[in-house]
């Protein structure tokens, strides 16, 4: 294919993934515009996921193209991400999906483990991923004393713990204690996060702590790949 390589690949692939079907009167005038605007942003989207490929897979977009071509186990996990890509606009979720498909690009092998980590993530932002980011640092807990049972109010004592509570996610990122909150519960349903017994320290939840499941460290890795 020589130089046109580069081309096919988003071209023929972003067309796999799906962009919208639309056909008839409708693509005619203003509507036309519309779509093609769309067009536009969700290919921008993609070429940012696939740069990020590239620079985890240490592969030029022709040669990632070629490694796709030959190994067919890639081929759903690059469709999915290039679909994924083009609905999600935040950099540290375009990031990580392209840093998933470069590392199954990079290590085919690894094809199976990258489509369910894209499985988790198709519901995640990328609050969730600095919510997860900052779990990967020493664990925190945002003590609770029994009059401070609302948790849209910040105590104000944080001690190291085993696991985090949600309150103390919220001060480290800098979100809502609620934000927080829903952030934890989207990681957990995705299997990134899991929630350990805790003792001594919230009144008002002292079951329940949260820490990165081994599924979530290996996004953690995955990002880390990207980031070095």
């Amino acid at each position: 294919m020589g130089d046109g390589r580069g081309n096919w690949f988003d071209e023929a692939l972003a067309a796999g993934a799906g962009l919208i079907p639309i056909a008839g009167p409708f693509l005619e005038g203003p509507a036309s515009r519309l779509v093609g605007k769309v067009r536009e942003e969700q290919a921008r989207l993609r070429s940012k996921a696939l740069r990020a490929a590239e620079r985890v897979s240490g592969l030029s977009r022709e040669a990632l193209a070629e490694r796709i071509e030959v190994r067919p186990e890639l081929v759903p996990i690059t469709v999915r991400v290039l679909h994924l890509a083009g609905m999600k606009g935040q950099d540290e979720m375009l990031t990580l999906l392209g840093a998933a498909l470069g590392t199954a690009a990079a290590n085919p092998d690894r094809a199976s483990e990258v489509e369910l980590l894209l499985s988790g993530i198709a519901s995640l932002r990328g609050e969730h991923i600095r919510v997860l980011k900052a779990m990967s640092r020493t664990p925190k807990w945002r003590k609770l004393p029994k009059e401070l049972l609302d948790r849209s109010v910040r105590p104000s004592e944080t001690v190291e713990a085993t696991a985090w509570n949600p309150e103390a996610l919220a001060d480290e990122v800098l979100l809502a204690n609620d934000v927080a909150w829903q952030c934890i519960l989207g990681l957990e349903a995705a299997g990134f996060v899991r929630s350990q017994p805790m003792s001594g320290f919230a009144v008002s939840d002292p079951s329940s702590g949260y820490t990165v499941s081994k599924t979530g460290q290996v996004v953690l890795d995955v990002l880390h790949e990207h980031d070095t």
